[in-house]
């Protein structure tokens, strides 16, 4: 192999993803990939993070210096557009409707990687960029529900890490992903209206779904923030009671955010969401007025102004009061609390005895 161009130029696939078209060059190479990336760009991590999301102009020209393509080609199997669709401007941390891989130690703690097993027959195992949009949970071709985990040991996919050089086999127990044939999903149309609909937003194409947004990342906002409060269980589970939707259960009824959620919820989210969007605005309204909702609900989203319209129909809501915490607070008392905890405590006692009436010995 010389330095300064790759021996094989695989020429990526339509809407594929970065890291995917990385891997296969590696494996074309005989390599694995961290010794493929290790080889060609030494200083720079790739493995260790989400390098969809986050890979540097650095990265880019390095790869398209020893690629031989042209740095927008590269940069268009990235998930840069998306994110331009999906939100106004960059930010670091999560970013509506994109899973999290949530790395850790080079190891994948979320299922932010999703897979069609169909298409892994029929168009060899490539990983696509839609595949990382939180609301694609049914594969447009097939029909088949997307996988986000291995079939039988149920781990995130970390294909990066197979040392057998095959990205349709599981890095943690070695079976293959096509092991499961996946049955098609069973839901209501809407579910699949929405998904289409939602995907032409990430691309930046405009749609009915929400007539009033002027942009994208506007409408898509507005539904984020909806998919939000579904995402405490209870509120979820109430409105699935209104429009006589089976009931979908979750292990807690903790808020978690949709991005860190399994396919098999993010279904059941958007099958109610496609029941709240049905009738925009009136569904809203009588959605809301079902769970409660006020306008201290969404206090802390910023919103367009055409979703500030619908929330000013709602119930002001009540501020809640906190209780007065007795412990005395003072900027010498909070200063030696972390400088001196036991005098603090010292003093935090005298304030109490001489707050109930007792002398202090």
């Amino acid at each position: 192999m010389i330095r300064g161009s790759w021996a094989i130029m695989l020429s990526p696939a339509k809407n594929e993803l970065f890291t995917s078209w990385l891997m296969r060059s590696a494996f074309a190479h005989g390599l694995t990939p961290y010794r493929f990336a290790n080889y060609w760009a030494p200083s720079i991590p790739i493995w260790s993070r989400d390098i969809d999301r986050s890979a540097s102009d650095e990265l880019l020209y390095t790869v398209s210096r020893h690629s031989g393509f042209d740095v927008a080609s590269v940069e268009r199997m990235t998930l840069r557009s998306i994110e331009q669709s999906l939100v106004k401007i960059h930010r670091q941390g999560n970013v509506p409707f994109l899973l999290s891989a949530g790395i850790s130690n080079k190891v994948r703690t979320q299922h932010g990687l999703q897979y069609c097993s169909e298409c892994f027959k029929d168009y060899g195992a490539i990983y696509y960029r839609d595949w990382r949009l939180g609301f694609m949970v049914v594969c447009p071709y097939h029909g088949a529900m997307m996988s986000d985990a291995c079939p039988r040991c149920d781990a995130p996919l970390m294909p990066h890490l197979s040392t057998v050089q095959r990205m349709d086999r599981c890095t943690v127990c070695g079976v293959s992903l096509l092991s499961r044939k996946l049955p098609t999903l069973c839901c209501s149309p809407l579910v699949l209206a929405l998904q289409s609909q939602l995907l032409k937003l990430a691309n930046g194409t405009p749609t009915n779904l929400l007539p009033q947004a002027s942009t994208s990342p506007e409408a898509l906002s507005v539904i984020r923030v909806m998919a939000g409060v579904l995402a405490n269980s209870l509120q979820h589970d109430r409105l699935r009671h209104h429009y006589d939707l089976k009931p979908f259960h979750r292990p807690s009824n903790q808020r978690c955010l949709y991005e860190h959620q399994r396919v098999a919820y993010r279904t059941a989210i958007l099958e109610t969401l496609a029941y709240w969007l049905l009738d925009w605005p009136s569904s809203f309204q009588e959605g809301s007025s079902v769970l409660g909702l006020t306008q201290r609900t969404f206090i802390k989203s910023i919103m367009p102004a055409f979703f500030a319209e619908q929330l000013s129909y709602l119930p002001v809501g009540v501020r809640r009061t906190r209780s007065t915490n007795q412990q005395p607070k003072g900027p010498c008392l909070n200063r030696c609390r972390r400088t001196e905890l036991v005098q603090f405590r010292q003093e935090r006692a005298r304030h109490i005895l001489s707050f109930l009436g007792y002398p202090f010995l």
